[in-house]
């Protein structure tokens, strides 16, 4: 009986998470209207275990609209994609799994646009 308990418990708490995960959205972090760049960005933390990170297609709706308010046609990403440490806690000292004792508790991950005309 207490195994039947547990296991209605352990299943609920899985429902419960999934129902709780969230898209997180692509944001604009900075930009140059004369330049026609645009950055945008999203937190990722090794809290938000049931956060999937934005779509890319999220991103580049955001980053056309911002283009086109700006006077241009349409918005191209760059190639690559950034991630930087933003929130590091120590981890006293034992060695991580690919080195050193610290850990990232939260990352700002970046993707920049150029705006065409």
């Amino acid at each position: 009986m207490n195994k039947s308990i547990l296991t209605i418990l352990s299943i609920t708490a899985i429902l419960a998470g999934c129902a709780g995960q969230q898209q997180q959205t692509w944001k604009a972090m900075s930009g140059s209207k004369a330049d026609g760049t645009l950055t945008l960005a999203y937190t990722q933390s090794k809290l938000d275990m049931f956060s999937t990170p934005p779509s890319p297609a999220q991103g580049q709706a955001v980053a056309d609209q911002r283009c086109k308010s700006w006077g241009y046609t349409k918005a191209v990403a760059f190639d690559f994609i950034s991630e930087k440490c933003q929130s590091q806690s120590s981890g006293g000292g034992v060695p991580t799994l690919f080195g050193g004792g610290n850990s990232c508790d939260e990352n700002l991950i970046t993707q920049k646009y150029q705006c065409e005309k």
